[in-house]
């Protein structure tokens, strides 16, 4: 709540002065069929601000080219249901008080509407079978409410998005097979709400993710099915929520979640992802070990499939963690061009240093018993897994290439 008032309080500070301008509509406006629209100048000559909604709704509409004079909605904009292809009738829009929702709509991207710069409520996209990308938005500076985008079956990217400063509330993401990345979303250290990831069948990491500290409510990452690694939630400390993971097929570690921290989980999840076998992190341990909450773990492979194999496995490692706390540090984190490996405890050792990237593929391996200097300015930007091993013991922590 405190975020949102934040949001808003920004967001209305912010804004210039409307009395220059015409206002007209307090109690809103409803477009039914293209006529309707193209008379809107006629019917209110000269008004640039909505004091109200605006709400098209009809698969007899084209076009909002009659539109073009609106510079400001101080309610909502809501479109659903039109085929409208166009949307350069919203050129002039640089704000909406309110929420923005679109909805089994015909246009393929935003693009009509670069002046847009805030929405105070929610932005929620969903049941657009023809958007392929969010164009349009980059201008986007700030939304106070929930990014929901649901079921656009053919979003291919958020991109437009990269100059998104603000978001006050929930990020969901649900049944949008064809997006890929989520690198867009880059930047921001909270989420206000809840986080879900769910359906997203083309998504091959959680990079776009990296950044992220604070999850306000519940974290699911669920149905994704090429995902193979949690990595890119390796930042978030807390998420003061349940924590879902579920039917991801791909996935075989918990590795990633790590730092979450187990107080702050209410309720946990673990299920219906069938190659899934390692699950025994500390945190994961903690809560269940402690009884934080309640919780369900089922129908994944051996080693994750109930509870009671968790908990037999946290048993038999935490050993072993205590013998090889302090042996592993590396330098910078980011790296970019160098990174700096200190053997520490295993100099003079003979030990196998492995870098593999998010998709657990080997990037590089050598074997050294002395500090060494690894060059990685040739690697992609994203998470990487730097693994030493010895004969008798393995460490493994992420390291971020920027």
């Amino acid at each position: 709540m405190r975020q949102i008032i934040f949001v808003l309080s920004l967001l209305f500070s912010g804004i210039p002065s409307v009395n220059a301008q015409i206002s007209c509509l307090p109690d809103g406006i409803s477009f039914y069929n293209q006529t309707q629209i193209d008379n809107f100048p006629s019917m209110y000559t000269g008004c640039a601000v909505i004091e109200g909604y605006v709400n098209i709704d009809t698969r007899n509409a084209y076009n909002v080219d009659s539109l073009i004079q609106i510079t400001l909605i101080q309610g909502g904009l809501y479109m659903s249901e039109n085929n409208i292809t166009d949307l350069t009738g919203f050129a002039n829009l640089t704000g909406i008080y309110g929420n923005a929702w679109f909805s089994e709509n015909s246009f393929s991207s935003f693009n009509g509407m670069e002046s847009l710069g805030y929405i105070g409520g929610t932005l929620g996209i969903s049941e657009s079978y023809e958007l392929e990308s969010l164009d349009g938005l980059q201008n986007l500076d700030l939304i106070g409410g929930d990014l929901d985008l649901e079921e656009n079956y053919n979003l291919v990217n958020i991109d437009a998005l990269s100059g998104l400063d603000s978001l006050g509330g929930s990020l969901i993401l649900e049944d949008l097979p064809r997006l890929h990345h989520l690198d867009a979303l880059l930047g921001r250290e909270t989420i206000y709400g809840s986080l879900v990831v769910d359906g997203l069948d083309s998504l091959l990491n959680l990079n776009g993710l990296l950044s992220i500290q604070h999850v306000d409510s519940t974290l699911k990452i669920r149905e994704n099915v090429l995902l193979p690694t949690l990595e890119g939630l390796t930042n978030i400390q807390s998420i003061n929520g349940e924590l879902i993971l579920a039917q991801n097929n791909e996935l075989t570690s918990l590795t990633g979640i790590e730092s979450i921290s187990p107080s702050s989980i209410t309720e946990l999840t673990i299920e219906e992802s069938g190659q899934l076998n390692f699950c025994a992190l500390d945190n994961i341990c903690s809560f269940l070990l402690d009884n934080i909450g309640p919780h369900t773990i089922e129908t994944n492979d051996i080693g994750c499939n109930s509870a009671l194999e968790i908990t037999n496995a946290c048993n038999g490692i935490n050993g072993i963690k205590e013998n090889l706390a302090g042996t592993l540090t590396f330098y910078p984190n980011p790296a970019s061009n160098n990174l700096t490996v200190d053997l520490g405890d295993l100099n003079r050792v003979n030990t196998t240093i492995k870098i593999y990237d998010s998709l657990g593929k080997l990037a590089f391996e050598t074997q050294s018993t002395s500090t060494l200097m690894i060059d990685v300015s040739g690697y992609a930007k994203g998470l990487y897994t730097l693994e030493l091993s010895t004969s008798d013991k393995v460490l493994r922590s992420q390291v971020i290439i920027e």
